[in-house]
């Protein structure tokens, strides 16, 4: 009888949320954003709806606020995308076609095709997710389905964060890509700082003091290079080699969505090659406590 009761409980949850509309009026997103001496974050903005291929579709601008060294402050809106739901499915507009953004009918096991983008020219214009689980989580008195996503059949292209029901993926809207296929767009996307529109209200991740902040003395006081070090061969299918004018104490590997993957002693030379293609990145600590950020390709196979 409670198993009872817990199923009909549950798909009473999934009936009253299965009519959320994604991207309504006033809709806003605001992802933390770098790039090489660069700092900020991208805005996605509901502006007007426009008819793709026979769908109405809502239009969203994307815009970047950016601090970039040596102390200019830059605003670049570069375009739409363009989005519509039905079904309790999220579309987006790629390649001249629509594509899954997001499903939310889908349960654990369940899989479908993403689109990739072209500033990533080398890599698979498409890809797989599946979803691994499935919870709910209430935010400003609704309940929202919340799904736990990874990339399926060796996907380049994956959502590395929770994708919550209205509010899109916690890490970046769309997919991104995960692994080494030829070119490197070096950029990093994510968080989620902030979701808000004019019924929901504001959603807040919590990642910054305000949605809108930029971090100018992460640039201003990192200026290039202070370690002078350079790193070789980059990209590299194994051993890379280390030349710099003060003494390394600590080498830290991360990959791209900042897990420590592994931590090496002071050398000049050290081993990745078991490593899995893609981008990670170095951080190299001196002895005086100086500290340096490189990006490192590994492409071993």
């Amino acid at each position: 009888m409670k198993y009872f009761f817990s199923v009909l409980f549950l798909f009473s949850i999934s009936l009253s949320i299965s009519a959320q509309t994604f991207a309504p009026a006033g809709a806003k997103w605001q992802y933390t954003y770098s790039e090489y001496l660069a700092d900020g974050y991208i805005e996605y903005r509901y502006t007007h709806d426009s008819i793709i291929n026979g769908k109405l579709t809502q239009a969203l601008l994307r815009t970047e606020y950016m601090y970039k060294w040596p102390g200019v402050l830059d605003t670049i809106s570069s375009g739409f995308e363009y989005v519509y739901s039905d079904s309790n499915k999220v579309y987006n507009y790629r390649y001249g076609k629509f594509y899954v953004l997001y499903d939310f009918n889908a349960q654990p096991g369940d899989w479908w095709i993403i689109s990739g983008f072209d500033p990533l020219m080398g890599c698979d214009s498409t890809g797989k997710v599946k979803v691994d689980s499935i919870d709910f989580v209430i935010t400003n008195s609704d309940t929202l389905k919340r799904m736990y996503l990874s990339p399926k059949d060796s996907s380049h292209w994956a959502f590395t964060g929770p994708v919550i029901e209205k509010v899109g993926c916690t890490s970046y809207m769309f997919p991104i890509v995960i692994y080494f296929c030829g070119a490197v767009y070096e950029a990093y996307y994510g968080p989620l700082r902030c979701y808000q529109d004019d019924a929901f209200g504001v959603y807040d991740a919590g990642v910054v003091d305000s949605c809108n902040h930029i971090d100018v003395l992460s640039i201003e006081d990192n200026p290039p290079d202070v370690l002078n070090v350079s790193i070789f061969p980059n990209p590299t299918s194994g051993q890379i080699n280390l030349n710099t004018t003060k003494r390394i104490e600590k080498i830290e590997l991360y990959n791209c969505v900042g897990d420590l993957i592994r931590q090496f002693e002071s050398d000049n030379s050290v081993y990745v090659g078991n490593m899995r293609n893609g981008l990670y990145i170095l951080i190299l600590t001196s002895v005086d406590g100086s500290m340096i950020v490189k990006k490192l390709i590994i492409n071993s196979y």
